[in-house]
């Protein structure tokens, strides 16, 4: 294959679609080109396939990530903390992605400190509590605290079948991912405590690959391996988390991976699909695909996170120099998870909270309209706030 056809295959937009690429290139010419691939500009990845071949991926546009990187490495003095309204929605839309239904009234009331009292709420509350696991830097990953994590998100909340055996760390028999248009076996459960050895040490090496590309292979990777019956998704995008926590990007914290991925959910999966299928052709496990996806519709759409501004600083400020009262702060939190985007009057907030008088809300949007928290429009004799 001379390098005019080499080029013109790679520049291809469906490059990626090895299918699509061997009805228009013809299959010889496909396997041609992957062999130049592997020699000349596949990066290998040190973390092996079920064959025991390393997976791979190609060069990537990493100045696209240039805003995410800024965004989630800003200097967060306050140790173990993160954006409770970012972690609600990270815990309401991780839990859509598995189709497990929640409140977002219910998982408001966990975060502001509210004990569970209903099961229900439960796997709110352990959520909750596995986000307080990966903030606390001093939480690194090993295996013992990667089954912690696992025993705080997901252990409690399995029927008896989905339970890992009393000791074990992984499951002990096979699983199948049954979706459309992908079916995906797990690895054989006699890997698995192999495997996950030479993961962890796979995440605890230094690299000279950027952090966030390196989070998104931790999260492929999980969900491939598959080392648990139920909850690999869950626990692949909190390792995800984890991981950029633990290497400097504690502002991961303030924004909800989870909801991007829902409203992209389509994508999400089909990058999946498209590694397995490009597998089935090029006998590679090229995660491309999902790099690409994860830089496209998450950490490009960061910028976009409503909680992810100075507002979040200015009410710790404001909190901590005494200058809002335990009721504005509950009002506060209330109005961020009920009106994140949408206008509300005074009357409005008055009937919906119900634990605050009129006079109190009323004081409370003038001072945080002063704090620049809030912003007021009037449309005639009627006034509107919004979060700003």
């Amino acid at each position: 294959m001379d390098a005019a056809q080499f080029t013109t295959i790679l520049l291809d937009k469906k490059h990626h679609d090895l299918k699509k690429m061997e009805h228009k290139y013809h299959k010889e010419n496909i396997q041609e080109y992957l062999k130049l691939l592997d020699i000349s500009l596949w990066q290998k990845i040190d973390l092996p396939d079920f064959n025991g071949n390393k997976l791979v991926y190609l060069p990537l546009d990493l100045l696209s990530l240039e805003k995410a990187i800024k965004t989630l490495a800003k200097n967060d003095t306050k140790k173990g903390k993160y954006d409770p309204l970012s972690m609600e929605e990270e815990v309401f839309s991780s839990l859509a992605i598995e189709n497990i239904p929640s409140s977002k009234k219910s998982i408001h009331k966990i975060f502001q400190g509210y004990a569970p009292n209903q099961p229900e709420v439960d796997q709110i509350y352990s959520f909750k509590k596995a986000i307080d696991f990966i903030a606390d830097p001093s939480n690194i990953i090993t295996e013992n605290n990667i089954f912690k994590l696992y025993s705080l998100l997901i252990k409690d909340f399995l029927p008896d079948y989905s339970q890992l055996q009393p000791g074990k760390y992984y499951r002990n028999d096979e699983v199948f991912v049954v979706g459309s248009p992908m079916i995906h076996q797990g690895l054989n459960h006699k890997l698995i405590p192999e495997y996950m050895t030479r993961f962890i040490d796979y995440v605890n090496r230094e690299e000279d690959i950027s952090p966030l590309l390196k989070g998104s292979i931790i999260h492929f990777y999980i969900a491939y391996l598959h080392p648990y019956f139920d909850g690999n998704g869950r626990m692949a995008r909190m390792l995800h988390l984890w991981f950029l926590v633990q290497n400097g990007y504690s502002h991961s914290l303030s924004h909800s991976f989870s909801s991007y991925i829902y409203q992209s959910r389509t994508h999400y999966y089909q990058s999946f699909a498209k590694i397995e299928e490009n597998h089935s052709i090029s006998k590679v496990i090229d995660i491309t695909p999902f790099l690409s996806y994860f830089i496209s519709y998450v950490y490009n759409k960061l910028e976009e996170n409503p909680n992810d501004n100075s507002r979040y600083a200015i009410y710790e400020e404001k909190l901590k120099e005494g200058m809002i009262t335990l009721k504005e702060s509950q009002l506060w939190n209330y109005t961020c998870s009920a009106f994140p985007k949408e206008e509300f009057s005074t009357k409005q907030l008055e009937k919906e909270y119900a634990q605050a008088a009129y006079a109190t809300i009323r004081s409370f949007v003038i001072k945080f309209e002063g704090f620049k928290l809030l912003e007021k429009s009037t449309y005639g004799n009627r006034i509107r706030y919004r979060i700003k």
